[in-house]
Order: structure tokens, then sequence, then C-alpha cells
């Protein structure tokens, strides 16, 4: 498997006159950009983590605190706010990710003990539906478009990878360690990305499709790689994966059959996950540390500006108001990449969800017109 190491991209940028300029031109064209925190289960707006958003980005999904303080997964919009999927037999759920047209949620909820987790999917009109998968422990990690397929894995150990439609479950098998996941799948239902042992001590991210089964997608020169999204198209993978033996902790990448593993590189040569990719591999988002054991950074990526940290994006190009906001981690992009989930702190400490609108077309030119302005004043 080929393996190709980018150059790291410069990430950050601070506000200048030129660069507000630049923003406030076009801001005309492109729209306004806006900043939408996602309220929780819980009157008091404690704790969300967002897992996934649909191809329009008029979803998210996640897990939310409740009144009663347990967790439960939801499904939000921004007019109709959050609202839970429920549970089955006990208190405790999480939605995993929504089908790209927003009609159906899938996860797991915990049943008769933490230690018990089964797969569910939920919609408006059925509410919560146990999957039916007889294992103690399922999740139900990814779905396609309409929903009629969906992916994940069972059994505790060793984990075991799925795909399901109305024909019933198949194994997909794994890449000779005995232990896989599936996490996504393409939006036809036909491709799904994931991840495999190939033996005790190496595992890899990889690609499955009915004619070619399961393929290990290789790492960026380490002993690991994990898949945890595929594009809509199902052309592009991405993840993170360990660089050597000796950095355990490793880099974001992205995958496609002419390049093969792309590294796309950290904020301060530290590590960095990718979440989510948007269709034809265009955006990717994710979360990066800016400081051994500090705070994670959430992260926009692009082949024309590499590597961004979201906040100051938000700040000095989208110069939306997010004072006292931390964004620690982009979770989901919808297909076109104009909407962006995530979370992290609220000005309040709290455990917050979010949603940033970017405009578009502009918005990917004036980032490029801004970073290359700040290069030259260096």
């Amino acid at each position: 498997m080929k393996v190709v190491c980018c150059a790291r991209h410069e990430a950050a940028f601070l506000p200048c006159a030129g660069l507000l300029a630049l923003v406030s031109l076009c801001g005309t064209a492109a729209g306004q950009a806006t900043f939408t925190r996602i309220q929780s289960l819980d009157e008091h707006n404690r704790w969300t983590r967002v897992t996934g958003i649909s191809a329009d980005g008029m979803k998210v999904v996640g897990r939310s605190m409740t009144d009663k303080g347990n967790f439960e997964g939801f499904v939000w919009s921004n007019g109709a706010g959050a609202e839970t999927v429920g549970t089955l037999l006990h208190n405790t759920s999480a939605a995993e990710a929504i089908s790209g047209d927003g009609t159906m949620v899938v996860g797991s909820s915990g049943r008769h003990s933490f230690q018990r987790t089964e797969a569910f999917k939920w919609t408006q009109d059925e509410k919560i539906e146990s999957l039916g998968i007889q294992s103690s422990m399922s999740t139900a990690y990814g779905a396609s478009h309409d929903g009629r397929v969906i992916v994940g894995q069972y059994d505790e150990y060793p984990e075991q990878a799925f795909r399901m439609d109305a024909s019933g479950m198949t194994n997909l098998g794994d890449l000779g360690g005995g232990r896989a996941s599936a996490r996504d799948v393409s939006a036809n239902g036909a491709t799904i990305a994931g991840w495999s042992d190939v033996n005790f001590d190496r595992t890899e991210a990889f690609v499955w499709t009915a004619q070619t089964g399961m393929t290990g997608l290789g790492t960026l020169g380490g002993s690991a790689s994990y898949a945890w999204a595929i594009s809509p198209d199902g052309g592009t993978v991405v993840g993170s994966s360990r660089l050597d033996a000796a950095f355990e902790d490793g880099h974001a990448f992205m995958w496609n059959a002419d390049e093969g593993l792309v590294d796309l590189g950290a904020m301060d040569d530290l590590f960095s996950v990718a979440w989510d990719v948007s269709e034809g591999g265009k955006v990717v988002v994710g979360e990066a540390f800016s400081a051994p054991f500090g705070p994670t950074r959430a992260f926009i990526w692009d082949r024309q500006n590499g590597m961004v940290d979201l906040n100051e994006y938000a700040r000095g190009v989208l110069r939306l108001s997010i004072d006292g906001w931390q964004l620690q981690s982009a979770k989901a992009v919808s297909d076109d990449g104009m909407y962006i989930a995530g979370d992290g702190l609220s000005p309040e400490g709290e455990y917050a969800g979010w949603v940033i609108r970017v405009p578009t077309p502009g918005t990917v030119v004036v980032m490029g017109a801004a970073l290359a302005m700040m290069r030259r004043r260096r």
C-alpha cells in the first residue's frame, strides 16, 4: 500500500485589517456564516456530545444529559430543538449516526446493566427499536442515505463487524486477527469503512465491498490505523494512524484508491484524528491536541489550505461571535461541506454541542487568501 506523507500546513492565523477586508468583500456574495449552540435534553443545558449530521446539515445527533441525570441519545434541528430517542429497557442510550436523509438514527442503548448494550434504530414514527442482534454487546455506528443499510459491531471480545439490510445481518469478517468494527457506510450502502486486527500486534483501517471483501489500508508507519468515516460517494476514508513504534499517538489521515494513505498532519506536530469527510473528500473535520495532555482544538482541512484551527477560522475569517467558546472537536460535516457540527466548552464551562454554517462558494477562497497574506507578512 502506497503511503503519501504531505508536508504539514500552517494551521493558525491572526485577524488583520487585510484579512477582515477580504472577509467583508466575500461576505456580501457568499452569505452569512452562523454559529448555533445545540441545546441539551437537560433544562440546565448540561453536557452534550455530538456524533453525526444529516447530508443537508439540518439535523444533528449525539448524546446528552437529561433532567433525570442520565444520558440519552438525541436528534436535534434548529427549529425543533433536541428530542430524545429514548432507551431500551434501561436508562441510557447513545445516538451514533443519522441517515443522510435525516429520517433514521442509529446507536446503542444500555440493557439490564451498563455492561450490556443493544444496537437500535430510531425513526420519528416508530421510535426506538432493537436491531435484534443476539449478543450481549452491540452498537450501530453508521447508516446509508435512506437508512436501509446499517453497520456496526457486536460481541464484546472479539468484536465482530456487521452489515444489516432487509435480508438480514452479514458478518464482514476480519483481516486475520479475529477482531473488527464497521464504523461508517457510503450513501448507497455498498462501501463500508472501519478497522480490524491483522494479528496480535497490528490493526488496520479497512474498506469493504461485496465484490472485494475486506481490504486493509495499511498505516502511516506505526502499528495501527483506524477508519472513522467514509465519504458519501464511498471514495474517501478518513481516520487516524500511528506514525511509528515509538510514537503511540498519531496523525489524521485521508485515503483514496489513487493516493493511498495521506498524512493530514497535526497542529504543533502533536496528535490529530479525522472524524468525518464531505462528498468527494473535499472537506475533512476532526480534532488535534494543542499541547501534551492539554485540550484539543477542532480543525477543518482541505487541499488548498491544509489543517486549520476551527477556532481561529471561525473568529478571524468567518467573524463569528464565539467569545468564551473552546471548539474542541469537529465531529461531523454535511455532504457539501457547508455545515460542521461538533462540541467543546461553552462560555459557562459546560460541555456543549454546536453547528457552524460556512458560506459558499467564497469561504475557501477567502481562507486561502487570508492564509497567504499572513504567510507573506512573516
